[in-house]
């Protein structure tokens, strides 16, 4: 009899083992459901809230040359452009041209690139400081809505090719400054008769 009874023993304690550790394994994938199901949700609403936009402008001005004359543009975010510019009338008196323009989405897809790829909101200016004698002057200021103060630099038409950027902003920036130069030419307002 005491054979039977160890042996009841043993089985009903291995019952017992058994349920508690399936009542304890089923708890636990109810608590792992409720976490998994509480980080969703947690993410759920983190992707609600609006991720911030970096908002950015550039205004970019040139002191005419022989060929052309000095013009002023702010371009920023919103694919608007102000343009100020200088043309001879015919009474050879200089008159100050004022215009807006919305770029192309074209136009604005290769700024907005050459600015994101090319890093250029991270300009130290004290890497455009090589100047020449001869060519336009430039100036560019720019800043953004994530950074507290905007940044000015000062420079020359040498300055595109010799200077102390390094890649990506060395390439981009030479972009930068063709692409100045083509929204010039295109979207400079015309003097009427």
């Amino acid at each position: 009899m005491i054979g039977k009874n160890r042996w009841a023993r043993l089985l009903a304690t291995m019952l017992v083992v058994t349920v508690v550790g399936l009542t304890l394994t089923s708890c636990e994938s109810t608590q792992q459901t409720k976490r998994t199901s509480t980080a969703t949700s947690a993410t759920e609403n983190q992707s609600a809230e609006p991720a911030r936009v970096e908002k950015f402008y550039f205004v970019f001005s040139s002191s005419g040359f022989s060929d052309r004359p000095s013009d002023a543009f702010r371009v920023d975010t919103n694919h608007s452009m102000d343009f100020e510019t200088r043309s001879k009338g015919a009474d050879g008196a200089w008159h100050s041209l004022k215009g807006m323009a919305i770029l192309e989405p074209s136009d604005y897809d290769t700024f907005a690139k050459l600015i994101s790829d090319g890093k250029l909101l991270d300009i130290d200016p004290t890497d455009l400081m090589a100047s020449c004698a001869s060519g336009e002057a430039y100036t560019l200021t720019f800043g953004s809505t994530l950074r507290p103060k905007p940044t000015h630099v000062d420079y020359t038409a040498c300055t595109i090719d010799y200077n102390l950027l390094v890649k990506p902003q060395r390439a981009n920036f030479v972009a930068l400054a063709h692409w100045f130069d083509a929204m010039r030419a295109k979207y400079r307002p015309a003097q009427e008769q």
